[in-house]
């Protein structure tokens, strides 16, 4: 029998097993983990998880796979090229999902992760750049200063992820990522 990804219980089974597989990442390494303590920690049957995943690792790189695809999907259905109402999606997004970031973003997260979120943020920040200036090509110094930017707002989302994103507030963050984005965009402009 065919299972149906898009079911209400198979994604609130998937999402349990990431919230688990999260909150043992942070107390030990993925090789340790077992099928037994994380299917205990989601009350999941064990032979549900052999549903959907052959091991730990592939849940892992699933869960990986997911949330770029979340967040691509976030940047392409967000209003057109309003920073605000983007980056509340994606800090919405990263709210709803608090202990998967802690993991993937946090001091015991996947620095090969990391950089997949780098580069993809950066090819989605350069194309909307690109889009606003209506270049048919980009400076390459637009490549080397966005990839600064785009790590910078990940290295504050990350000492946000520390403070368990209680201060600043998300609105204030929010803002915060806006002025920083306002003076980036001017020193984009004079690459041109």
């Amino acid at each position: 029998m065919k299972i149906n990804s898009n079911d209400r219980r198979v994604r609130k089974t998937k999402k349990s097993l990431r919230e688990s597989l999260a909150q043992l990442l942070m107390e030990k390494e993925l090789h340790q983990i077992t099928v037994r303590e994380l299917t205990e920690l989601a009350d999941i049957h064990r032979a549900t998880f052999y549903t959907h995943y052959q091991d730990i690792f592939e849940l892992y790189e699933k869960t990986e796979e997911a949330v770029l695809n979340e967040i691509v999907l976030i940047i392409e259905n967000s209003p057109k090229y309003n920073y605000k109402s983007l980056f509340t999606l994606l800090l919405d997004y990263v709210l709803d999902n608090k202990l998967l970031f802690q993991m993937l973003l946090g001091d015991t997260g996947n620095r090969r992760f990391q950089n997949k979120v780098c580069h993809l943020l950066e090819e989605q920040y350069l194309k909307i750049s690109k889009h606003e200036s209506s270049l048919t090509a980009h400076p390459i110094e637009w490549e080397y200063l966005t990839s600064y930017h785009i790590q910078g707002c990940l290295t504050l989302l990350s000492k946000w992820l520390k403070e368990d994103y209680q201060n600043p507030s998300k609105d204030q963050f929010i803002n915060m990522i806006l002025r920083i984005d306002e003076i980036f965009d001017e020193i984009l402009d004079s690459y041109q």
